[in-house]
């Protein structure tokens, strides 16, 4: 039996292995092949963008970038808590708010940008909302109706009818694990939202790696550019790496 185990372990992390290497090579014959003077050699490239990060510009645009990540996650979960609580407690605002929920849902990104970018100073925010809101909001609805409905005879007999006492004192700490995913999970999603909306948003008063990712591309600098867009990814891989470990001890603990 633990044989058995330690075979399916085993070719679980072989497998990954494989993917690597399969897509390092995928990434050399593109390099070679199709853009050989806009890409670099792959193990090349790589060092070229982690030495980036020793570059005081970079240091700074990923700062930016982070910062505001972070306005963006905070105001987007915040709000989505209590509407989505309000929303899960009461189905009467949940269907009110479902039509402009379902409409952020399925905006298409480059359109908001394009909107809000001539509008808003920090549209990077508003854009990142719209991804952000609906995810959570859905999920703090979802919880909040299931486990009202769950606890709803015992809520009754021991005279628990407001509504604050009960998102407090039962609802939330019931489902503190399910707040924290969904959390993690917007990170994810936002790193890579945020870095979109600097690109494809350039302004020249802005930091963030997306207007690093744009000026490389603006000027011809295309293996500079894949440089920055590799570190991007990075970022945003070891991201959903800690996010996964994260959650799969969150889940262990639970079991």
């Amino acid at each position: 039996m633990n044989n058995k185990k330690y075979f399916k372990k085993s070719l679980k992390y072989i497998s990954y292995v494989i993917g690597i290497i399969a897509f390092v090579l995928i990434y050399e014959i593109i390099a070679f092949t199709c853009f050989k003077n806009q890409m670099d050699e792959f193990f090349i490239n790589l060092n070229n963008s982690f030495m980036l990060i020793t570059n005081i510009s970079t240091l700074k645009a990923l700062g930016y970038t982070f910062v505001m990540l972070i306005f963006s996650v905070l105001i987007s979960f915040f709000l989505a808590i209590i509407l989505g609580s309000i929303s899960g407690y009461y189905k009467t605002i949940y269907n009110l708010l479902s039509p402009t929920i379902t409409v952020l849902k399925a905006m298409p990104m480059i359109g908001l940008i394009l909107i809000f970018i001539s509008k808003f100073k920090y549209y990077e925010i508003i854009v990142n909302f719209t991804v952000i809101f609906p995810i959570i909001y859905y999920q703090v609805a979802k919880f909040t109706f299931d486990t009202k409905k769950e606890y709803e005879n015992v809520l009754r007999i021991e005279g628990k009818n407001n509504p604050i006492e009960v998102l407090f004192k039962v609802i939330y700490p019931l489902n503190n694990d399910k707040i924290f995913l969904g959390l993690l999970q917007v990170i994810g999603i936002g790193i890579k939202t945020e870095i979109m909306a600097e690109t494809f948003g350039y302004s020249t008063y802005k930091y963030g790696i997306g207007k690093l990712i744009y000026l490389s591309y603006s000027n011809a600098m295309y293996k500079t550019m894949n440089n920055y867009i590799t570190l991007s990814i990075a970022i945003a891989l070891i991201i959903d790496f800690i996010i996964y470990i994260t959650k799969s001890r969150i889940i262990k603990t639970k079991k």
